[in-house]
This record gives structure tokens, sequence and C-alpha cells, in this order.
């Protein structure tokens, strides 16, 4: 730039994403029972992730798969993560989540939201997604 505008002192380039629209979605769940599955209330520790793809706030399609990192004795928080973003996910809601999870998402524009309290089905949680509070922080 420099060498085409001559006397440029700085540049502020200005970046909005793309609007979404299909929105991929993980819970930490304790069983593979579908859209019913209870939702597991710590992050690494679920044996379970169930992917729901929204688009346009309707659920287009589900899955489940194993949590690889649930018995892992060291690292299981970051594992989970790179496992998450391998999959595409653009949203984890979770109640409990450590710092390297956290912040691995995060840096990867994962966003991540606090799991309701009184919620234990996954459908129920994801008719309150739009609701739900952004996380700014670790929870652990």
């Amino acid at each position: 730039m420099k060498n085409e505008v001559k006397n440029l002192e700085h540049l502020v380039i200005n970046v909005k994403p793309e609007k979404v629209s299909v929105t991929k979605i993980a819970f930490p769940v304790l069983m593979p029972e579908g859209l019913h599955s209870k939702v597991s209330r710590h992050f690494s520790k679920a044996p379970y992730f169930i992917f729901i793809e929204l688009e346009e706030d309707k659920i287009k399609s589900w899955d489940v798969s194993e949590n690889p990192a649930a018995g892992l004795e060291k690292k299981k928080g970051l594992r989970a993560a790179e496992f998450l973003k391998s999959q595409g996910v653009n949203v984890l809601v979770v109640d409990e989540i450590g710092e390297a999870p956290f912040h691995t998402l995060r840096d990867s524009f994962v966003k991540l939201l606090q799991m309701p309290e009184e919620e234990e089905d996954v459908e129920k949680v994801v008719e309150k997604v739009s609701e739900l509070n952004t996380l700014t922080a670790p929870t652990e």
C-alpha cells in the first residue's frame, strides 16, 4: 500500500464476518439419545457430544459422537476442544469449561454459550439458544 499511496501513515481494515446460513451447535451429553439426550454439565468429561445443524433457527440435522477425550488422564479438555474444531462446530453450549478448551475454542471463533440451569433435555435447550448468555471467561 505504501508503494501505491504516497504519505500513507496508517491503514485500518474493518472485517465483518459473513452471516452463517447453517449453524453447527455442539452439546456435551450423557447418553446418545438424540434430541432427548440429557446434557452433561461438564465439557471434557461428557461421554458424548451431539451436533445439531440449525438453519433459520430450525433443526436441519443432528448426529451424536463419542467424546474421544473422555477417558484421557490429562488434557482431556484440550483434546475435546480440538475434536469439536475438527467437526466444524460454530457454537458450543456448556456449563463448565476449563481455561485451555475455552481459549482454544474462542480463538477459533467458536461461540461459547452458557447452559441454562433448569434444562436437561437437548431439544429444550435448542429452543432457547438465541436467549443464552455468551461465556466471556472459563468457568473453572
